[in-house]
């Protein structure tokens, strides 16, 4: 709204610049020429945000407005979708986590995950899941109470039943103790 709102200004300032000079000038052939000159001002000044003719480009011939305004549209674009694929990511894990939560009960649990974000936000494809870390955390030092193996079993059941994360994604990280 900036924009139409400097356009609109930069018209009514031609006008009224033109109008001045009109009632200004002496009658007879020099009045003509300043009205073909105002008339002159004042289309450029209509069509110069439309042509993208600044006052620099004007001598230079460069056409760049519509370039400009399409390239901060589509940063702007491209700042929202990343803000809602990282929010998505961040619902996602925190429901990941909770599902799995009860298959942990001697765990800490973090997940990391990947999500194939390449396609359209409204796309059938645009959520799959692509990789999942999942970090655990003892809750103990005892770690021949731990049942690592059935925890991981339990966790894949669930990332590839509820989520359809193929097996073969799932990592898994026990922390401060490395892979297993």
């Amino acid at each position: 709204m900036e924009f139409i709102r400097v356009w609109t200004m930069q018209v009514a300032g031609a006008v009224i610049f033109g109008v001045l000079c009109e009632m200004l000038a002496p009658e007879g052939k020099l009045k003509s020429v300043v009205r073909v000159v105002l008339g002159l001002i004042l289309v450029i000044a209509v069509i110069n945000p439309f042509a993208g003719i600044s006052d620099s480009d004007l001598f230079r011939g460069e056409l760049n407005f519509f370039d400009n305004l399409t390239v901060g549209n589509e940063q702007e674009i491209l700042e929202t979708r990343m803000t809602l694929v990282r929010a998505y990511k961040r619902r996602l894990s925190d429901e990941i986590i909770t599902r799995i939560a009860a298959a942990t009960r001697d765990f800490e649990i973090d997940v990391r995950l990947e999500v194939d974000t390449r396609g359209e936000l409204e796309a059938a494809d645009f959520d799959v899941i692509t990789d999942v870390l999942v970090i655990l955390t003892p809750k103990y030092n005892d770690d021949e109470s731990l049942d690592i193996e059935n925890t991981k079993t339990d966790i894949i059941s669930i990332l590839t039943n509820d989520f359809g994360v193929e097996e073969r994604n799932i990592r898994f990280w026990r922390d401060s103790f490395g892979d297993f």
